[in-house]
């Protein structure tokens, strides 16, 4: 579900896995769309971590 609506959104993801069924189940992305209604809903959830920084304001 998170993949696709990262891809709905125009943003590429990088999904990390290293079990096959988990390498298959992230391919299976386009097997549905997410409405415009749940998008929204989505959109409003508060975020609950992972966040990194901005790119291009580190030093790599």
């Amino acid at each position: 579900m998170i993949l696709n609506w990262i891809i709905q959104k125009d943003i590429v993801p990088l999904p990390k896995s290293k079990t096959p069924e988990r390498i298959r189940s992230n391919f299976d992305v386009f097997n549905f769309g997410i409405n415009q209604a749940d998008l929204k809903v989505i959109d409003q959830l508060n975020d609950c971590g992972g966040l990194g920084l901005h790119p291009d304001q580190v030093d790599f």
